[in-house]
């Protein structure tokens, strides 16, 4: 597994390992929820910037690619208490699209983000390149 964004307590990572799957690499762009994430998972390859990870640099660091991406990108532009907000073009929320990338390029069995609405599900799939690609949204759950 791929946790993106992973934050300082990897809440992905510790509820996947709970139900018995492994963590591959995680990537978090801020330094001191790394080296706690790093405490937390030592044996987790740690990425920095999701902005320059590519299945490539994966394959080579890791000899695979994630067979499950998940991730919770940060939502300081499309929240509504941020009245100002870029939506999804923002620097911050605009990482979304990167996940959106990794996932295209990686192609995992699964993907999960949790996160507020973001583009729909056809425009997810359409990023993903993949006609057959589907998402859900909480709201249609």
């Amino acid at each position: 597994m791929l946790d993106l964004f992973s934050g300082a307590a990897g809440g992905w990572s510790l509820g996947l390992h709970r139900a018995g799957f492994i963590t591959i690499a995680a990537c978090e762009i801020v330094e001191w929820r790394r080296i706690l994430y790093s405490e937390n998972f030592p044996h987790v390859r740690l990425y920095a910037d999701v902005r320059t990870l590519t299945a490539a640099r994966l394959v080579s660091d890791l000899g695979c690619l994630p067979e499950i991406i998940v991730g919770s990108p940060p939502c300081q532009d499309i929240s509504s208490a941020n009245t100002k907000g870029k939506g999804i073009e923002g620097e911050r929320s605009g990482l979304y699209l990167e996940a959106v990338r990794l996932v295209g390029d990686c192609r995992p069995r699964w993907f999960a983000f949790e996160n507020r609405m973001v583009p729909s599900s056809r425009a997810l799939a359409r990023r993903m390149r993949d006609p057959g690609a589907a998402a859900l949204s909480g709201d249609r759950m």
